[in-house]
């Protein structure tokens, strides 16, 4: 499922100067405006395709840029996400954003992320556009379950968001991934 959403991956011109330049001068994200941070988005997701990335020191400025997000940043990234036009890596950036943020106003996120209505893209039949747009929209909700999961070992508040995805979601791949998910926690 990663793989299809990975194939569908905007590819992304720009140029290592300024992949690296990304990598030592972080913004301070609390500080930019919603169009700064939309702008943002967009460039961090045009590195996704670069090879020449250090993962662990991307991962590791990530995280610590994810803590620093915004109640109106939160909900841009969730926005994006659920833009199922908007282009793939823009929809996977934000969804991995989102899921690095520890906050509360996350988890509330993750969980209206996760259970965000599924676009209707006609009949899923094999090798189709419809079966590979259906598989990219259910392994971006599968991302946020994962760190409900995650968050729900240790943290009561998302063990109740992962509980309702799996009582209530709307779309019943969801519900069937969460129930999966939760059943492993109490094992």
């Amino acid at each position: 499922v990663a793989a299809a959403v990975n194939s569908e991956a905007a590819s992304g011109d720009s140029t290592v100067a300024e992949a690296n330049e990304a990598n030592q001068q972080p913004p301070d994200l609390a500080s930019l405006p919603i169009n700064g941070f939309k702008s943002w988005v967009v460039e961090e997701a045009k590195l996704l395709n670069l090879t020449n990335n250090v993962p662990d020191v991307v991962v590791q400025r990530l995280k610590v840029q994810a803590q620093q997000l915004s109640v109106e940043q939160m909900s841009f990234l969730k926005q994006t996400m659920s833009d199922y036009n908007g282009a793939a890596n823009d929809r996977i950036f934000s969804a991995y954003l989102l899921s690095l943020n520890k906050s509360d106003h996350s988890l509330q996120n993750l969980f209206d992320a996760a259970n965000s209505p599924m676009p209707d893209f006609g009949p899923i039949v094999p090798h189709s556009e419809a079966e590979l747009k259906h598989s990219q929209e259910m392994a971006l909700r599968y991302m946020e379950i994962e760190e409900l999961f995650a968050r729900a070992k240790v943290d009561p508040a998302a063990l109740e968001k992962l509980r309702l995805l799996a009582e209530q979601a709307k779309n019943q791949q969801v519900r069937d991934y969460a129930q999966k998910k939760l059943k492993s926690i109490k094992n």
